[in-house]
């Protein structure tokens, strides 16, 4: 084993460690559901390009535009500026966006919802001692047009209920007019649902309440998440490994009732796929078709960072090799 992969797999070993143990609500391990059947059988991750560091030392999240083909959103960390970033998977930069009425308290991930506007969660919380984070909404930018004027930021305030206290939060995928976001905790991984309003009053300072939607134990310190542009599949970050779950279709309606709810995203139901892998702290991961984009931050022990990487044909059947795939090649 090079030694570049074994400073990466302690530093992701490290890196887990240092999620708090567990407490809140749903401490019996029956509300996790039955352990998944886990299998190591995705592709390996390619390196597909690099982004520069001074535009983004510290890629947080990624999402796929769904206007425009081949333009990947990603942001940086804590502390940095309020912009986000438009992005092909070389990770060259397209467009640098100040996003007007927001600060970046600690960024974490993106998502587009089915109007596509972007949401920016605010929520990273290491320290558990933020009990009202926000989620900040913008209409897609324009991801070549550096003239074009972006309008103020929603912001969406909200809380994770009393039972389970502050969590630090790091994922978080749409879904309808929902958001989902996922705890980073060491031993197991909550999903809490956020119906998200249509419009946002300004002068309304009291933060929604994110609802309990499903929990894992089968994994946790997750740093990204991403749904399929199918919506069938929830593919999940963490330091040493990509999870990738099936998700069950819903039941069908009968005559005359209304439409069934979509699938619980947590627990998994059925077969979960899994790569290891030893990339550096990635915080970013993404669908393209059926590729999945990761990304990276520089970190002080390796000499690697702001990389981005390509899993090809992550959806393809096992039996079969292979073929291109989709989107923007570097």
């Amino acid at each position: 084993m090079d030694m570049l992969r074994l400073t990466s797999m302690l530093l992701a070993a490290a890196l887990s460690a240092a999620a708090p143990p567990l407490y809140g609500a749903t401490d019996d391990p029956a509300a996790a559901g039955p352990a998944p059947r886990i299998e190591e059988n995705l592709p390996p991750p390619g390196l597909a390009g690099r982004m520069p560091a001074a535009a983004l030392p510290e890629s947080s999240g990624l999402v796929r535009s769904v206007k425009h083909d081949g333009v990947f959103w990603t942001l940086n960390d804590s502390g940095n500026p309020a912009h986000v970033f438009s992005i092909n998977v070389q990770g060259k930069v397209l467009r640098d966006v100040e996003v007007p009425g927001a600060s970046n308290v600690d960024w974490e991930d993106l998502a587009l919802d089915a109007q596509s506007r972007l949401l920016i969660g605010d929520f990273g919380n290491n320290a558990r001692n933020r009990k009202i984070v926000v989620l900040y909404r913008i209409p897609e930018p324009d991801p070549n047009d550096a003239q074009q004027q972006v309008p103020n930021a929603e912001k969406i305030l909200f809380k994770l209920p009393d039972d389970c206290g502050p969590q630090d939060i790091e994922a978080l995928v749409a879904r309808g007019s929902d958001a989902y976001v996922f705890t980073k905790e060491r031993e197991r991984t909550r999903c809490y649902r956020l119906p998200l309003p249509e419009k946002v009053d300004p002068a309304k300072k009291e933060p929604l309440t994110a609802e309990f939607a499903g929990e894992t134990r089968a994994f946790g310190t997750i740093t990204a998440a991403d749904l399929s542009p199918d919506g069938r599949h929830l593919a999940l970050l963490t330091y040493n490994a990509v999870w990738v779950g099936e998700l069950p279709l819903p039941e069908a309606a009968k005559e005359g009732e209304a439409p069934k709810a979509p699938a619980p995203l947590l627990p998994f139901t059925s077969l979960v796929r899994k790569r290891s892998i030893a990339l550096g702290q990635c915080e970013g991961i993404a669908w393209s078709g059926t590729d999945l984009v990761l990304t990276n931050e520089k970190t002080p022990l390796l000499d690697g960072g702001h990389e981005v990487f390509l899993m090809r044909n992550v959806l393809a059947p096992l039996e079969q090799p292979g073929g291109p795939p989709t989107g923007e090649q570097p």
